[in-house]
């Protein structure tokens, strides 16, 4: 049994972190979307494939007992909860099927758990194929393998096919780094790094971190989806990996972002072991700033606050980074503001990005 079930390190504990951060809100973001009007679905499905025993030895939560606490105190207003429960090793099963069995979540009549006990290869075509015209008002599926050799790009893509569906998927990033340009190991991650690097020559790529930033950029080019990601330094204190945020919901973008800033409040950027590296760890992340994509962006012409906001989003930020952004640019003459109403006069720094729905004002670079 890998030794990553003995006790959890504070690597596997951030990536916790954010999961639980994430799926908590999701639901209860959920329990109210579901009861619009035009809405005819009252279930959500949570598949976790890689789901371990369910807790360390010392029993810290896994991603299965952070699903069942949160599900055992809360109340989602008759929102029904379907969840699998996958893990491969039959020791890990065994005690995760008891954990399951011994938790008063799936007693609730709107919580139902399925555990099961196959290989990623196989019960991920199975779902797939089952869901195929799923009757589910959303799905999210945590994928945290051990590895990388069976994540494809293909599968992705099946999974979030039907549009109304969040991946959140682990990626050892700093492994597949390390082995990228070694000729004994290239064959065997060539496959990956077709999938997920549009970089013709990956041995190129100067950090860790950089190749996350390109495996970043190639997804949202073949995908045409939203991605993000949440950085995590590896218990060595020397490299980094990932949570990789998938969704064509430009709302679970928001709120996987918003998730993001609440637990990275400086940056919102990732876990970082060595907070006296922090500097230089983002700098080689964002490689350019907000503020020059942001005007690279209005010198392509007018946009409205609303295509800003959207902007400061998709480059994982928040509407307030974007207000202090604009806020600079106003005060060096960089940019010229009018209102959607030209009968008036817009208010000095007033960008409203904060509102989602109305088209307030027109912003484009001088």
């Amino acid at each position: 049994m890998p030794e990553f079930f003995d006790k959890f390190n504070d690597s596997t504990k951030a990536k916790l972190g954010i999961y639980k951060a994430y799926i908590t809100k999701y639901l209860k973001v959920l329990s109210k979307a579901y009861k619009q009007s035009w809405n005819t679905k009252n279930s959500v499905y949570i598949a976790d494939l890689f789901a371990g025993p369910g807790q360390d030895e010392l029993g810290n939560p896994g991603s299965p007992l952070i699903l069942l606490d949160y599900l055992s105190q809360t109340y989602l207003d008759d929102l029904q909860v379907k969840i699998c429960f996958n893990e491969m090793n039959p020791e890990n099963f065994q005690k995760l099927k008891q954990l399951v069995s011994e938790h008063k979540a799936p007693r609730q009549s709107w919580v139902e758990v399925n555990v099961q006990n196959q290989d990623y290869s196989e019960i991920l075509p199975k779902i797939i194929a089952k869901h195929k015209n799923h009757n589910y008002f959303k799905r999210f599926f945590f994928i945290d393998p051990f590895g990388y050799k069976g994540i494809h790009l293909d599968d992705i893509k099946a999974i979030l096919n039907d549009g109304n569906t969040e991946l959140l998927l682990f990626l050892p990033v700093s492994f597949i780094y390390r082995f990228k340009s070694k000729d004994e190991d290239y064959k065997a991650i060539r496959m990956f790094l077709d999938d997920f690097i549009s970089v013709p020559d990956p041995s190129t790529i100067g950090s860790d971190v950089a190749f996350v930033r390109s495996i970043l950029d190639t997804l949202r080019e073949k995908l045409g989806l939203f991605v993000d990601s949440f950085i995590i330094q590896d218990n060595s204190g020397k490299g980094h990996n990932c949570l990789i945020y998938f969704s064509s919901n430009r709302k679970g973008l928001e709120k996987f972002v918003e998730t993001k800033w609440n637990i990275d409040k400086e940056e919102g950027s990732g876990y970082n072991k060595n907070q006296g590296d922090q500097v230089s760890f983002l700098e080689s992340f964002f490689y350019e700033s907000l503020e020059e994509k942001l005007m690279t962006f209005l010198e392509t012409g007018h946009k409205t606050n609303i295509e800003v906001r959207n902007f400061c989003y998709e480059h994982g930020s928040l509407p307030k980074h974007g207000n202090a952004a604009l806020k600079k640019f106003s005060e060096q003459g960089k940019i010229q503001v009018r209102l959607c109403d030209e009968t008036k006069q817009p208010r000095k720094n007033a960008f409203y990005l904060d509102d989602d729905k109305t088209e307030r004002i027109y912003i484009k670079a001088v």
